[in-house]
């Protein structure tokens, strides 16, 4: 957040990687608290790296470089979260 929109080089980088753990968040079990625990704050620790990074580009001309990855990304990682009951 610090960068802003100095991000940008590292962009193309971190949204995929935030997308993989999206993704992994999304097919641990449930088995046990801990393993409940870790993935939500795997989820909180996304959430708040999507939040720093649109944070960082907020009133620039660079936020359309943030469009591509909305829908993959971020859409369905909120909806994920929406959909899940062990919160």
């Amino acid at each position: 957040m610090a960068i802003g929109e100095n991000f940008e080089k590292y962009l193309m980088y971190a949204m995929p990687m935030l997308q993989s753990a999206a993704e992994l968040s999304a097919h641990t079990s449930s088995a046990n608290d801990e393993m409940i625990e870790y993935t939500n704050l795997l989820r909180n620790d996304i959430l708040e790296a999507y939040s720093r990074i649109f944070q960082g580009f907020k009133n620039s001309p660079k936020t359309q470089l943030l469009i591509p990855y909305a829908p993959q990304s971020f859409s369905l990682f909120v909806d994920l979260i929406y959909m899940e009951k062990d919160m």
